[in-house]
């Protein structure tokens, strides 16, 4: 077993530094659909809170956005639905879905 992967792994890194498979890449996407899936009630409530601050809080001068909680229980569903199925982020794995790359993308800090 050792062996196929050292031959298959120096086939592979003569043609592109390691790139996952089409169908790999395929099955990472539909595990993301489904974490995002199972974490929406998390975005929804980040997402109304967000909304009500921007709206009475952020248009009127008060920059103190209190829905970091909310961003970081959604942010925690993501990440553990991710560990829990073997997928992992950065160079080995799945790109997190653009609201989840900085710690907090809509606060004021």
């Amino acid at each position: 077993s050792s062996s196929s992967s050292s031959s298959s792994s120096s086939s592979s890194s003569s043609s592109s530094s390691s790139q996952p498979s089409p169908e790999l890449v395929a099955s990472r996407g539909e595990q993301m659909k489904e974490i995002l899936a199972y974490c929406d009630p998390f975005k929804d409530r980040y997402k109304k809170c967000f909304d009500v601050w921007y709206t009475r809080g952020f248009l009127r001068g008060r920059l103190d956005n209190k829905c970091d909680d909310f961003f970081e229980d959604y942010k925690a569903c993501v990440l553990e639905e991710m560990d829990a199925r073997g997928l992992r982020t950065g160079l080995l794995g799945v790109d997190l879905p653009p609201e989840l790359q900085s710690a907090r993308p809509y606060s004021s800090r």
